[in-house]
């Protein structure tokens, strides 16, 4: 599901995070205000997940995160914390 799926556009990312949270599902996003802990606490999620795409946003680089996220989740369960999925490099909090 996206934002627009579920009509949240111009929602505030309280609003969204709640949303997610309630529904038990994974918030991936390029909206690095996630990454605040004490604002969007992870354990109170699914899983929040920042993708960084670099420098210049292109749908090649958001793809490329996205995998990224995708092989990791593979071999670990993502549950409950904050991923932050940057180019080689992944940081789990």
């Amino acid at each position: 599901m996206t934002v627009r799926d579920q009509n949240l556009q111009g929602a505030s990312d309280e609003a969204l995070f709640d949303v997610c949270a309630g529904e038990d599902r994974i918030l991936i996003t390029l909206d690095h205000d996630f990454g605040q802990v004490l604002r969007f606490p992870p354990e109170r999620s699914a899983e929040l997940v920042v993708l960084e795409p670099g420098a210049r946003v292109t749908p090649r680089s958001l793809l490329d995160r996205l995998r990224d996220f995708l092989a990791l989740a593979d071999v670990r369960s993502p549950g409950g914390s904050l991923w932050i999925v940057e180019r080689a490099l992944f940081v789990s909090i």
